[in-house]
């Protein structure tokens, strides 16, 4: 089979958690494929909104990281609350990477490619996406992490009503702008399909592909593995240990989260929360308010995550009781499941069904405190051989549906397909 010479555009890209994983894993696994895979991004800044040290920035700065070549832009480094800085952040990438990509195939330094993916969201990374199709109509396929616009609410994001609704509706059209430029768009999640047909996207462009982890990261223990880990993190004792790992914004309901670990108290797993975010000092005031049994241990280096997962016997899945939660994937789903963990998940529609109809762990619906505090007294009362069903569970779910070699295969074969189609 032909190799093919793939463009990759997206904001965020290893060493940077989060977003950055599915770009990374794709990448990966197209060059296993033969691809010539070439990736544009921003310097890394996420979560914290502050330069990596160590990192200096610079206009089309090259690397090469794991057999993958990569640029990078300079960008606006900010992840808080405000709005404004938000904005500012994403619009900077955008006219970055599209300066970038116009130059960079104007002197030569990105090669032509044959084909182009790009991850939106932001949505501003449209504009070096058209940038580079300007230059002989490259065949596109865009992947669509986040829901736009409608991921602003959720996002937490603060400012006057006027601006986010002036903004909702310019980008209402800047997104089917862009779904009409794309011969493909890749959706995480069912439900995200169904949204994007009734708001006029054609059905036959549209391709759901689950969201493949970083197996290199997030992979099962093994019984001394897992004894180690416990005693690392300190997780070595009879009770019971709930994880929630990521970001601590509003969208991922933790308060719910804590009011439920301390409502089950003693009866409950200890809770451990790990990462950081906007809303990291409410939920340590609020905990402290409670006398809720979480302890926060900070950010945990993305290699440490497997070890992490290992050293508890469940971990959390959670979601704001808002529309945009029913069809939500959080790409921590399937770092997760490949780690063969049970999921304790607090949360609606897709998300929820993973969890429930292949029996890996337990499920509630957002922001339901007294039913995520029954799960919590389950979890903990749940005998050992429940536990080992639900990661027997996990591990055939990730074998046959979130495995990277699947997600490269559905990868690869659509972006051939498009090029066909120019």
């Amino acid at each position: 089979m032909a190799a093919l010479r793939t463009l990759m555009i997206t904001q965020w890209y290893p060493p940077e958690p989060g977003p950055a994983v599915v770009p990374a894993v794709i990448a990966q696994a197209l060059t296993q494929r033969g691809h010539e895979v070439e990736v544009l991004t921003g310097f890394p800044n996420y979560p914290t909104g502050e330069l990596q040290p160590g990192w200096k920035m610079s206009f089309l700065q090259p690397s090469e990281l794991d057999g993958v070549k990569v640029w990078r832009v300079p960008l606006f480094a900010s992840h808080d609350a405000s709005a404004l800085k938000r904005i500012a952040n994403y619009a900077s990438f955008g006219l970055s990477s599209a300066a970038g990509v116009f130059w960079g195939r104007l002197r030569g330094k990105i090669q032509r490619p044959d084909v182009q993916w790009v991850a939106y969201s932001p949505i501003t990374v449209g504009l070096p996406m058209l940038v580079s199709r300007a230059f002989g109509r490259i065949p596109t396929v865009v992947w669509v992490g986040d829901l736009w616009p409608d991921t602003m609410g959720v996002a937490g994001l603060q400012g006057a009503d006027s601006v986010l609704k002036v903004a909702g509706k310019v980008l209402h059209w800047w997104c089917n702008l862009l779904y009409r430029h794309a011969e493909a768009v890749v959706v995480l999640s069912p439900g995200i399909r169904d949204v994007l047909v009734s708001r006029g996207v054609p059905e036959e462009k549209i391709h759901f592909i689950p969201v493949a982890p970083d197996e290199s990261v997030f992979r099962p223990l093994s019984v001394a593995e897992r004894a180690k880990a416990r005693e690392r993190f300190g997780t070595e004792g009879q009770r019971r240990v709930l994880l929630y790992a990521g970001a601590m914004g509003e969208a991922q309901g933790l308060s719910t989260l804590i009011r439920a670990a301390a409502k089950a108290g003693d009866q409950g797993p200890e809770v451990v929360m790990a990462g950081s975010g906007t809303q990291e000092e409410a939920l340590r005031e609020l905990a402290a308010s409670l006398h809720a049994p979480v302890r926060f241990i900070g950010r945990v280096e993305q290699e440490a995550m497997s070890e992490l997962l290992g050293a508890v016997d469940a971990a959390f899945i959670g979601l704001s009781d808002a529309p945009l939660s029913a069809i939500t994937m959080p790409s921590k789903t399937q770092s997760i499941i490949a780690s063969h963990t049970p999921i304790v998940c607090s949360a609606p529609g897709d998300v929820a069904a993973v969890v429930g109809e292949n029996d890996i762990g337990l499920v509630c619906g957002p922001g339901d405190v007294e039913k995520l505090a029954q799960c919590l007294h389950t979890l903990a009362t749940v005998d050992d051989a429940q536990l080992g069903t639900w990661r027997a569970n996990a591990a055939k779910v990730h074998r046959e549906q979130f495995s990277a070699e699947k997600a490269g295969e559905a990868t690869d074969a659509l972006l051939r397909q498009v090029i066909t189609q120019k």
